[in-house]
C-alpha cells in the first residue's frame, strides 16, 4: 500500500529575495507615501483654483511650449507667496491659448457641478463613497502626524445623535476630515458624525468631488438642519474663518472664538446633546506667510484674499509634521428641545459649553501626544461672562 504525503511548497531563494525586497522599497517610499497624503487635500485645493483657467488650453496644439514653460515654474507653487503669481500666469496662458474642443468640453462639467449643486449634494448627500472613506489615503495622513484619537468621559450611544463642535480651526483644518475616517475614531467613539465644511469648498472643481465622496457637505443653515432630520450627527468647526486668521504656532495660547452661537442655538432647537473637540497640535501645522496682509484684507473685504500659508520646509503646500492628538470630550446635556431659544438661554448654554472645553484641555494636556502640548491654553474671544444664566 503506498500513500502520497502533500508538503508545502517551498519558497525560492530568488521568490524571497524579491519579497524582502519589495518590502524594504515600500517601507522606505512610505514617509513620502505619508508626505503626499498629507499634502494631498491643500494641493488640489489650489489645483482646482488653477483648473479653471488651465483645462480650456490643455488641447490646444500650441500649448506645449507654455505648458512646459508653467510645469517649469511650477516649483513657485510651493513658495509661501507665489503661488498666486503661478496662477496669474497660467491664467493669462489660458487666455492667449484656447481650444474649441476644451472650450467644448469643459462647460460640460460645469454643467455637472450646476446640476450636483441644484441637487442639493451638497446639503443632502448621496456623492458618499465607502471606498474613498476607507481607502489606505487616510491611514497615511494620520501616520504623517502621528494622529491620535482619545475619547474621555462617559461613552457615546450609537443610537443617539450629537453636535460636535471641533476646535481650533487652524489655518486649514483638515483634521476634522482625516480624523473623522481613522479606524480609531468608531472604536473610540462610536459615533460617525457628518462633516460640515464652508460653502465655497464646493464650487472648487475635483475638490467638491473629494468632499462629497469622502461625506462632507455644506455648513449652513439648510444643510444642518437636513442632515439632522436624517438622523445623523454632525461634525462642524464653528471658529470659521475668523479664527483661522489668528492661528500661530508661535504661540501656546491658543485663540477660540466664543462670539459664533448659531451650533448652541441649533442644539437647544433640536435638544441635541453637544460634544467639544478639541484637535491639540493643529495651530501648527501651518502658519501664516502673510499674517498682517490677511488680517488687513479681512478687514477691508469681509474675507481672506491672497490666502498663503507657510508649512514644512517653508512651503506653501505640505504641512508641517508635528503630532496632532483629537480628543473627544463628555456630551452636553441642553434638555428638551426649543424651538425659540432666548438669548439668556444660549448665553447660559455658551457659558457652560466653553468652560466644559477648557476643562477638557487643561485636563488632557499634560497626557496627549507624549505631553508635548502641556503649555496649552485657551484664549477665548470675546471673553466668557460670569454669572450667566438662563430665564
Amino acid at each position: 500500500v503506498s500513500s502520497t504525503v502533500s508538503s508545502p511548497t517551498a519558497t525560492s531563494p530568488n521568490m524571497s529575495r524579491f519579497s524582502s525586497t519589495l518590502a524594504r522599497l515600500v517601507a522606505a517610499l512610505e514617509p513620502l507615501a505619508c508626505v503626499f497624503a498629507a499634502s494631498f487635500l491643500i494641493n488640489m485645493f489650489w489645483v482646482s483654483s488653477l483648473a479653471w483657467p488651465m483645462a480650456p488650453m490643455a488641447l490646444s496644439p500650441e500649448a506645449a511650449p507654455v505648458l512646459l514653460v508653467l510645469v517649469l515654474l511650477f516649483p513657485l507653487f510651493f513658495v509661501p507667496g507665489m503661488a498666486w503669481l503661478w496662477f496669474f500666469l497660467s491664467f493669462g496662458a489660458a487666455v492667449y491659448l484656447t481650444s474649441p474642443i476644451a472650450w467644448a468640453v469643459w462647460p460640460l462639467y460645469m454643467a455637472w457641478m450646476l446640476v450636483s449643486n441644484g441637487l442639493r449634494h451638497h446639503e443632502v448627500g448621496g456623492l458618499e463613497s465607502n471606498r474613498w472613506r476607507r481607502s489606505y489615503f487616510w491611514p497615511l495622513v494620520a501616520r504623517y502626524f502621528e494622529g491620535q484619537v482619545t475619547k474621555v468621559g462617559p461613552a457615546l450611544h450609537s443610537d443617539r445623535q450629537y453636535i460636535f463642535a471641533f476646535h481650533p480651526h487652524g489655518v486649514y483644518g483638515f483634521t476634522a476630515m482625516w480624523s473623522l475616517l481613522m479606524p480609531i475614531w468608531m472604536t473610540q467613539v462610536a459615533v460617525m458624525p457628518t462633516l460640515l465644511i464652508a460653502t465655497h469648498f464646493f464650487w472648487f472643481p475635483i475638490v467638491r468631488e473629494l468632499a462629497l465622496t469622502a461625506g462632507a457637505r455644506s455648513v449652513g443653515r439648510r444643510s444642518f438642519e437636513a442632515t439632522l432630520q436624517q438622523k445623523r450627527s454632525v461634525l462642524l468647526i464653528p471658529g470659521g474663518m475668523a479664527e483661522m486668521r489668528a492661528s500661530t504656532s508661535k504661540s501656546d495660547h491658543i485663540v477660540v472664538l466664543t462670539r459664533h452661537r448659531g451650533f448652541l442655538r441649533m442644539a437647544l432647537r433640536h435638544g441635541l446633546p453637544l460634544v467639544p473637540t478639541f484637535s491639540f497640535g493643529e495651530t501648527r501645522v501651518f502658519d501664516w506667510a502673510w499674517p498682517g496682509l490677511q488680517n488687513l484684507m479681512f478687514k477691508l473685504l469681509g474675507f481672506l484674499v491672497l490666502s498663503q500659508w507657510e508649512g514644512r520646509w517653508g512651503t506653501n503646500g505640505i504641512p508641517n509634521q508635528v503630532p496632532v492628538g483629537v480628543v473627544v470630550g463628555e456630551p452636553i446635556e441642553v434638555g428638551p428641545p426649543d424651538t425659540d431659544p432666548s438669548a439668556s438661554k444660549i448665553d447660559a448654554l455658551a457659558h457652560k459649553y466653553f468652560t466644559a472645553l477648557e476643562e477638557m484641555v487643561m485636563g488632557n494636556r499634560e497626557t496627549i501626544c507624549g505631553g508635548v502640548y502641556k503649555a496649552v491654553t485657551l484664549d477665548f474671544v470675546p471673553p466668557l461672562q460670569k454669572g450667566v444664566k438662563a430665564d
